[in-house]
This record gives C-alpha cells, sequence and structure tokens, in this order.
C-alpha cells in the first residue's frame, strides 16, 4: 500500500512538473545538479563538475539536489548552493533551472525515473 501511495504523489508531482515547465521560466546559466542512488549520494561527474563550477567562478550558477540529509547538511555548512529535493525549493528549482544535470536517471532530481516537460537533461 506504501508504494503505491508513493507511485500516486510521484505521478501527481511530475504531473505538476511537466505543466509548469511550459510556463515557469527559465534562469539563463543555472544548473541544477543531482547524483545517483535515488539523489542520495555525492560522488561522481555531477560532483567533480559541481566542484569545478564552484571553483572556477565561471559564468553558470550551480545548485547541488540531494533526497540525503547528511549531504545537504554538509554542503550547506560549506555555504555551498544545495537543495534538499523532497522541498517546495527542491521542487522550484527543478522548474527554474536551465540545465540539469544527472548521473544515473531523473530521479537523481526528481521523485520518478522518468522528467517530461521542457527540461534541458544532461
Amino acid at each position: 500500500m506504501n508504494r503505491k501511495i508513493y507511485l500516486i504523489f510521484g505521478l501527481l508531482l511530475n504531473l505538476i512538473l511537466f505543466i509548469l515547465s511550459y510556463i515557469i521560466p527559465k534562469k539563463r546559466n543555472s544548473i541544477l545538479l543531482g547524483c545517483g542512488g535515488r539523489g542520495n549520494l555525492f560522488k561522481g561527474n555531477p560532483k567533480y563538475f559541481y566542484l569545478f563550477l564552484l571553483q572556477n567562478k565561471t559564468q553558470f550558477s550551480c545548485v547541488f539536489t540531494t533526497g540525503n540529509k547528511k549531504i545537504y547538511e554538509r554542503l550547506n555548512n560549506k555555504n555551498y548552493p544545495v537543495v534538499f529535493k523532497y522541498s517546495l525549493n527542491g521542487f522550484w528549482s527543478v522548474l527554474r533551472n536551465q540545465y540539469i544535470i544527472i548521473d544515473e536517471s531523473a530521479k537523481d532530481v526528481s521523485y520518478l525515473g522518468v522528467l517530461l516537460g521542457n527540461f534541458n537533461i544532461v
């Protein structure tokens, strides 16, 4: 029963994301990054690209999204731009960022394995 509720809730949120992705304007040169394990890890290419963007002060603004509270707190304590995936701010970040960089699947930044709509996913 719990799994069915999660699936229905995820479908509803993705439907809302789909509709709003065509209405909400994107921030230019902004990147949202997420990493494997359903968005609960901080590793691999998204991690190192995120750190590169922060250290080199490029024209791109970036934010990392995670569903792991420990990773969120660790990045937040370093004053790195980070959002908790299961928050209103995380939902808003998916809509507003011009580019989304993922590691394994759309679950890295969203609620299901598919993210349909007006998104530039790498």
